[in-house]
């Protein structure tokens, strides 16, 4: 099912198409597939389970992009970088006139 998101920080690296989309338990449940910026915040539409519903708290993960490459978490050594979620918020189907 497509949904509606906004993430909740204005900060942070723009997340794009097939970026991963995780639940609050840090399960997997499906993928970006737009954003844009609007105003200070992203929003975007994301394909997920069927059971993800209008409020509902999810996390994104703004994959690295061009030469950085992320290292397995079991090799990681000081100085290493790893993508961090983003946490978003599942918005009504459709913009109310004030979105």
């Amino acid at each position: 099912e497509i949904v509606r998101f906004k993430l909740k920080s204005s900060f942070g690296r723009m997340v794009r198409p097939e970026d991963p989309v995780v639940d609050r338990r840090g399960s997997h449940i499906g993928k970006v597939t737009s954003s844009a910026l609007a105003g200070d915040f992203q929003i975007g539409l994301a394909y997920v389970d069927k059971r993800i519903q209008e409020g509902d708290e999810i996390a994104i993960f703004a994959l690295p992009r061009g030469r950085f490459s992320e290292k397995p978490a079991g090799s990681l050594s000081d100085g290493d970088r790893i993508a961090l979620h983003q946490e978003a918020l599942i918005l009504p189907r459709f913009p109310e006139e004030n979105d």
